[in-house]
């Protein structure tokens, strides 16, 4: 596996921290939409990421209509620039870290940032994810 920027490690730290707060452990990968022999596929866990240089606190989380309780983790990356440097990263298998959302196997994908603004070096975000499985 590739090294990743600060940016990179930055917004799979987020991801990690959702998925740790689950009692699970993950695989991230580079950034990578996804390809001819791939879909996307739904239903989308969405939420709202405020990053700042010292947390990541993800507020608002839900999947299918049920809300993941408030996650708050120290940040040791950085803050994100560009909502640009949030899209197309992967949690390889990740589907199957969040049973109560995802009911097939695949990765999971950060498909989009909506909302994104920079406030007195304070990140906030709404983030998509969703899954990715082959054709």
């Amino acid at each position: 596996m590739k090294q990743v920027s600060g940016k990179t490690a930055l917004f799979l730290s987020m991801i990690a921290i959702l998925m740790m707060s689950m009692g699970t452990s993950i695989v991230i990968a580079q950034p990578e939409p996804p390809g001819g022999g791939e879909h996307l596929r739904g239903p989308a866990l969405i939420g709202k990421v405020t990053i700042t240089s010292s947390t990541i606190v993800v507020t608002g989380a839900q999947c299918k209509g049920n809300r993941l309780d408030p996650i708050i983790e120290t940040n040791t990356f950085g803050v994100p620039e560009t909502k640009e440097d949030l899209l197309d990263f992967r949690v390889v298998g990740g589907t199957g870290l969040i049973p109560e959302c995802f009911d097939f196997s695949g990765d999971l994908i950060i498909q989009a940032a909506q909302s994104f603004s920079i406030n007195n070096g304070e990140a906030t975000f709404d983030v998509v994810i969703l899954g990715v499985v082959a054709n």
